[in-house]
């Protein structure tokens, strides 16, 4: 399928055949001999299994025809759930790299993200079914599986729990975001979202499936236009070993598939990630606050009003926080003066906030409810190493 630019009578027709036929090929074949369909926002079919991305074959949760797993470097703390990320372009198109000064990529019309969010089952756990229980129910036991990295292109539901299945699509009209949850052997759309109860490790908690207008506290990057956008594929993210066996850097294996444009390289230097154990403190730190933050924290993102810039990029010690008073934080600020009190992480808001899972004061403010204690233990390490002192 190959979809071109364009506007009118004409194109809305041929986009609504192409949704008639996508959702008839969808109904009548299904599996890795099927590709990918193409449903108008509005037309988005019940079941995920309709869109020949992903379905569940056996103990695999397996991909349709030439769909592929990708992965990246530095992922968001989503509650310690694991996730299973894929790509799917239309025939004969490519990725092309922005040109407005933006990391990532431009993508063709048709083009389906997709991820996967489930946890490891603990030892000797009932084999779950993940629904919105009754508070009296017994929830599904879970342990931390945030390091999952899948091997071989498929991921294996043995002992895993699939909790759901966020997708985005590219329309003519830009990015559409929309959630899936699982149940047994299927997943449904969710568009108002849904709770899953859980207890991870004895701690209960609220799995929070987001709705489709939720979808945008995350991925509207530039408040000014508030359009969705991908966070995670970046090239400094996407600079890794391929997930798929191939031998090869993720970005050259993409670039032998025909997914990148000659002008995207795939050479380019890598975001340091948690295995990584060469990477300084200061560099997963900073890499670590760009994926859990500088999507909100950046001069074009929602939180610009707070003058704070946690991407990746920037190098201005002020505008990173280091002893920087709060603008509009409020009681968010839980008493600290600034943002980042150099060898005093106790001190700085930043630690506060990433450790706080209150409603209230806890960064970011929506994709989780539990403190992730790793990623609070290292921002506080980068903090404690620095010198200086606000005056």
């Amino acid at each position: 399928m190959k979809i071109t630019g364009s506007s009118g009578p004409a194109h809305l027709l041929l986009t609504a055949s192409l949704a008639l036929l996508a959702l008839l090929l969808g109904s009548c074949f299904g599996g890795a001999s099927s590709s990918p369909g193409f449903y108008a926002p509005n037309q988005y079919p019940e079941r995920l299994s309709q869109w020949n991305l992903l379905y569940k074959q056996g103990d695999s949760l397996a991909l349709g025809n030439n769909v592929h797993v990708y992965d990246i470097n530095m992922p968001l703390f989503s509650d310690y759930a694991g996730k299973f990320r894929t790509l799917w372009l239309p025939p004969n198109t490519v990725l092309t790299p922005r040109t407005d000064g933006q990391r990532g990529f431009n993508y063709p019309v048709g083009a389906i993200i997709s991820k996967t969010f489930f946890y490891q089952q603990a030892s000797g756990a009932r084999v779950a079914t993940p629904t919105t229980l009754a508070p009296s129910a017994e929830k599904p036991r879970v342990v931390k599986t945030s390091t999952y990295r899948s091997d071989g292109g498929a991921l294996n539901l043995a002992g895993h729990l699939p909790i759901e299945t966020r997708l985005m699509v590219n329309h003519e009209d830009g990015w559409h975001a929309v959630s899936y949850q699982w149940r047994g052997d299927e997943a449904y759309l969710a568009i108002t979202g849904a709770i899953v109860p859980l207890s991870l490790q004895d701690e209960e908690f609220s799995y929070l499936i987001p709705s489709r207008n939720q979808c945008a506290g995350c991925h509207a990057t530039n408040h000014t236009t508030g359009k969705l956008l991908p966070i995670g594929l970046h090239q400094a993210q996407l600079q890794r070993v391929s997930p798929e066996n191939t031998g090869l850097a993720q970005l050259k294996t993409w670039e032998q598939r025909g997914w990148l444009a000659a002008t995207a390289k795939a050479n380019q230097q890598a975001m340091p990630s948690w295995e990584q154990t060469d990477a300084t403190t200061q560099d997963l730190a900073r890499a670590y606050l760009d994926s859990n933050c500088g999507h909100c924290h950046n001069p074009n993102g929602p939180a610009d009003t707070s003058a704070l810039d946690l991407s990746h990029a920037n190098q201005n010690l002020e505008s990173l926080g280091v002893c920087k008073p709060p603008i509009a934080a409020g009681r968010g600020s839980g008493g600290h003066l600034y943002g980042i009190v150099p060898g005093a992480p106790d001190a700085s808001i930043l630690v506060y906030r990433l450790a706080s899972t209150s409603l209230r004061s806890r960064m970011p403010e929506v994709g989780r409810s539990l403190e992730h204690t790793e990623g609070v233990a290292l921002v506080s390490d980068w903090i404690a190493s620095m010198s200086g002192e606000c005056r």
